[in-house]
């Protein structure tokens, strides 16, 4: 008797969903490689989303933050009776998905109602305002999990100290390796020639660390390196991500190498992030020690083929053997690694041989496959209690929030504005210093403008003296009396008039021969009788000067 179809497995996937979040596009990979003949599976994600498009038929947003109500959730869980449960997670205090309580009425949910729960743990280090770690107050919840596949050996360990029995490995994938031509898109993005172009890639976010990353390569080109920076961060919902990209274009600004700065901050996918980073020399992770468990931009960065540069974070301890780990996490620290990289020391080929390797060995398909394998081997439980005592569990646990959830949310929110507050009060300060800069600057300026204010009215006193010695000269009254003779001598020759020349003139050669003239308002006065009809024509200064010429000739009897 032939068997018949296997029946396919229902599975529930908690996480973030179609929005630029690293853990929604981590499981939008997996299950882009899913097997839909076996599987047939519900996305549960988050209505605070900003989703980038439309959701399919099989998502349902039943969640928020954890100051939200759970109900919603476990409803669904509840009435579905899903076979699997993958809960993305973070074992962290206020990452913000589940609070403590929340997480433990999921997992006693599921267990109760016979649904196989599958721990996906993305960071394991959280701890509370006490120094004691969140993964050990959960871990009597965490022991009822199915599996808790964790990305890191340290994370192994620190669960496993717990007490927990249940946790496995699983590596973080990695987008396949697709050759590009750097020369092309160098090209396309009008890289000078012969310039070494410095890649980055992640969400542009303070603990990324790009903006020490500028100003190592503000050093960098301070110490004779030619090249250019090419920065592909896309940005991250929120406020936080916009205020740290002004910061960095400040930073770039202020170290004098924003020219040479390209800003990619668009949401591509891998494929177009690493086309971009094939264009680069190296490609830097400048991240500041955190808390994830691992990272998901260093492996674009990897599949990009170039080599890999990163500071000795933590999060980067599962890639450490096929990358360059940098000595610090300084600007100078950095600028070392590039510039012995950027000469040729730190080529390795058995370096880069098992970088190709470990991407091809850990591929999002291959991934995929483990994880299925895993859950196909998941036997739905049997339920060990009534329908309605799982009602009377949603109503005890999850109607109200305890004591202990709303000191939590507070504890979340508190941390939450705490951070904002030193983050804005480092903007502040760096404004602080940007004004400090300006102002002595204007004041130099201001200074030197004094400066040149004092010689320019000296310049002036000395052309004023020069100008009264010129008028009280000698030789200036002879020099103008010689151009009222030459006038005088024309008039004669012109209109043949000499007499009345001679007596328009006169008087200009007596202030001529005279002190140095005034330059009195004249007052009209209407010209004599005797004059012919073009003499009216004269100004009244020369009306003037020709009745003084006047008066004066018959003073001295001219």
């Amino acid at each position: 008797m032939a068997a018949g179809p296997r029946a396919k497995s229902n599975v529930a996937w908690f996480t973030t969903w179609n929005c630029r979040c690293g853990i929604a596009e981590y499981s939008r990979h997996l299950l882009d490689h899913f097997d839909g003949d076996h599987f047939d599976w519900t996305i549960l994600a988050s209505y605070d989303d900003q989703a980038l498009r439309r959701d399919d038929a099989n998502v349902i947003r039943c969640w928020g933050d954890n100051a939200a109500s759970v109900r919603p959730l476990l409803e669904i869980l509840n009435e579905r009776q899903f076979d699997v449960l993958v809960l993305q997670y973070k074992i962290q205090l206020g990452f913000g998905w589940l609070s403590l309580k929340h997480f433990e009425a999921l997992l006693a949910v599921c267990h109760s109602i016979g649904t196989h729960v599958v721990v996906v743990a993305h960071a394991t280090d959280g701890a509370d305002p006490a120094g004691r770690p969140v993964s050990s107050r959960m871990r009597s919840a965490l022991a009822t999990a199915g599996r808790i596949l964790v990305h890191s050996e340290g994370d192994v360990a620190r669960l496993r100290a717990f007490g927990l029995t249940n946790v496995d490995q699983f590596a973080h994938g990695f987008p396949d390796i697709v050759a590009h031509d750097g020369k092309l898109v160098r090209a396309r993005l009008a890289v000078p020639q012969g310039s070494h172009v410095v890649g980055a890639y992640g969400f542009m976010l303070p603990p990324k660390g790009i903006d020490t990353l500028i100003e190592a390569f503000a050093m960098l080109r301070v110490s004779g390196v030619d090249a250019t920076l090419l920065l592909v961060n896309a940005l991250y919902p929120g406020a936080l991500s916009q205020d740290f990209l002004a910061t960095c274009e400040r930073v770039a600004l202020d170290c004098g190498v924003r020219d040479h700065v390209i800003f990619e901050t668009r949401f591509l996918s891998d494929r177009e992030s690493a086309e971009l980073l094939s264009a680069a020399d190296v490609v830097v992770f400048p991240y500041r020690d955190g808390m994830d468990s691992c990272s998901g931009a260093v492996r674009v960065g990897l599949a990009s083929g170039r080599p890999v540069l990163c500071t000795p974070a933590a999060i980067f301890s599962d890639v450490a053997k096929i990358v360059h780990v940098l000595d610090g996490f300084t600007a100078e620290d950095i600028c070392r690694g590039l510039q012995s990289n950027l000469a040729g020391d730190g080529r390795d080929e058995a370096r880069a041989l098992r970088q190709l390797a470990w991407v091809e060995a850990h591929s999002w398909r291959t991934m995929s496959l483990c994880l299925q394998e895993m859950i196909g081997k998941c036997q739905r439980r049997l339920m060990k209690q009534g329908q309605g005592w799982v009602g009377r569990y949603l109503e005890d646990l999850v109607a109200v929030q305890s004591a202990d959830d709303v000191a939590h949310d507070c504890i979340i929110r508190l941390e939450q504005e705490l951070r904002a507050s030193r983050q804005a009060s480092a903007v502040v300060e760096r404004d602080l210093d940007a004004a400090r800069r300006t102002l002595r600057q204007v004041e130099a300026a201001l200074r030197q403008s004094q400066a040149d204010l004092g010689l320019a009215r000296a310049a002036v006193d000395r052309s004023s003296a020069e100008l009264r010695g010129v008028y009280a000269s000698r030789s200036w009254r002879a020099t103008t009396v010689l151009r009222y003779g030459e006038a005088l001598l024309d008039g004669w020759l012109r209109r043949g008039q000499p007499a009345r020349a001679a007596r328009l003139e006169a008087p200009q050669l007596g202030h001529a021969a005279g002190a140095e003239p005034a330059h009195p308002t004249p007052t009209p006065l209407m010209p004599p009788a005797d004059l012919s009809p073009a003499e009216p024509k004269l100004s009244a200064e020369a009306r003037d000067v020709r009745h003084d010429l006047e008066r004066t000739a018959e003073q001295k009897k001219w």
